[in-house]
């Protein structure tokens, strides 16, 4: 699979992200969308490139089945280790439509 620097770069990111994360994502777009996936009711969620899965364990208390996909391998395995979710190694672009069709679909 190849893709940018991110699997060189995934370990630099953990220890940016750990443990309070990045204000900019804590305070900018973390309320707005948290509000967003509550107002939507759904019983699963899509996280498409995850990263360390910060993000679907937001949404775990809120959301029975949380999918996350990332192409970084060393990310998938922090996220994996913290639980919560489902995660996924791959990209978006290249994920079956069939398994995507089963979530409805939110950008933000």
């Amino acid at each position: 699979m190849t893709h940018s620097g991110w699997s060189k770069s995934a370990a630099a990111w953990l220890d940016n992200m750990s443990p309070g994360g990045d204000f900019t994502r804590k305070y900018l777009p973390d309320g707005p969308i948290l509000d967003r996936i509550l107002a939507l009711e759904n019983s699963a969620a899509l996280d498409l490139r995850c990263d360390e899965g910060r993000f679907c364990r937001m949404m775990a208390p809120r959301v029975q089945r949380i999918v996350g996909l990332d192409q970084t391998k060393a990310l998938l395995q922090h996220a994996t280790s913290l639980g919560q979710a489902e995660y996924v190694l791959g990209r978006a672009e290249e994920a079956a439509l069939a398994e995507v069709a089963q979530f409805r679909v939110d950008a933000f």
